[in-house]
């Protein structure tokens, strides 16, 4: 769930430290502990030795968050009343994405198939160091709902699932499950409640390749003035980093040597991102290119240029 606790404020004059909880973002966080979600940077200058990477922090962690104006005005105890209305547009637009790479992928939270040898698991396809992470988010969508006994009796006990969570944090894509593993996931899938961990799990992905855009070294070239990117440059970007891992990596290959102004100067935004999209179909297998070159072209039919997200 979405940053909602109050960050424990301690008796020194050190900063309130705020324990990451599942779904959380550091732009979400700020509009919670700050009152502002635009000062999610402020957080994440205070922690950089911690938080290399701004849309991947890690459960449970500990967050310095930055002093208020006026500490001595604010409830620590509650929650504001009021929710940040640029926060709650942020939240919608990355479901539109999470939706739209579950529907590209699939949708279908059952799903259990290999994939160059690799195993792929739920709506979105997951595979490597991911299932893991949606694993955890299993065992949390279950501990809400008195569920583990269900959840573990689907693998055969604790023991077995956790092994099974152990086997993907060691070995990534090059784990290997037996078919009633297999089973076993496609079984959790189809839970009512427990497949609500993939839709935490999407929202959580989405926050992590919008933080990567957001620290690119280089900034994104077809930023407005107020730092806000077009939709599609989003989705196309998110999608990449979820297609390759490395959205960064396609980014920096069609920049070149070139300055981002540069870049701006020579090629509309469309152009730039055709030939990111290009660069991530050619790092793929021969026999999935066309599937990802479809990919893109539902993307150009369902995100637009017009509408805009702040970073």
């Amino acid at each position: 769930m979405p940053a909602q606790q109050r960050a424990q404020r301690p008796a020194s004059n050190q900063p309130p430290l705020y324990a990451v909880q599942p779904g959380d973002t550091l732009t979400g966080i700020a509009a919670s502990q700050l009152g502002d979600g635009r000062q999610w940077r402020d957080i994440w200058d205070m922690n950089a030795s911690i938080v290399a990477d701004p849309g991947r922090i890690r459960v449970g962690q500990l967050l310095a968050i930055p002093a208020l104006d006026d500490p001595d005005d604010f409830d620590w105890e509650t929650a504001p009343a009021e929710e940040d209305p640029e926060e709650e547009e942020r939240k919608s637009f990355r479901q539109d994405i999470f939706r739209s790479i579950a529907r590209l992928e699939g949708a279908d939270p059952a799903l259990v198939h290999f994939d160059s040898a690799r195993v792929n698991v739920g709506k979105c396809s997951w595979t490597g160091t991911h299932i893991p992470e949606l694993m955890v988010l299993y065992m949390e969508v279950a501990r809400e709902n008195a569920l583990l006994g269900t959840l573990f009796a689907f693998f055969g006990g604790e023991w077995a699932y956790r092994e099974i969570l152990d086997r993907f944090e060691r070995h990534g894509v090059h784990t290997n499950i037996s078919p009633e593993e297999a089973n076993a996931f496609r079984a959790t899938g189809r839970h009512a409640v427990l497949r609500e961990a993939q839709n935490r799990k999407g929202a959580a992905d989405v926050a992590q390749y919008l933080g990567q855009i957001a620290a690119f070294e280089e900034a994104y070239p077809y930023l407005d003035a107020d730092g806000a990117i077009s939709e599609m440059a989003a989705a196309v970007l998110c999608h990449s980093a979820h297609q390759s891992g490395n959205a960064a990596a396609a980014y920096r290959a069609v920049l070149g040597s070139r300055s981002g102004g540069g870049i701006r100067r020579s090629m509309a935004e469309p152009e730039f991102l055709k030939r990111i999209e290009q660069t991530i179909i050619g790092w793929v297998d021969r026999k999935y290119q066309t599937g990802v070159r479809n990919r893109y072209d539902a993307i150009r039919a369902t995100f637009a240029y017009s509408r805009r997200y702040v970073l």
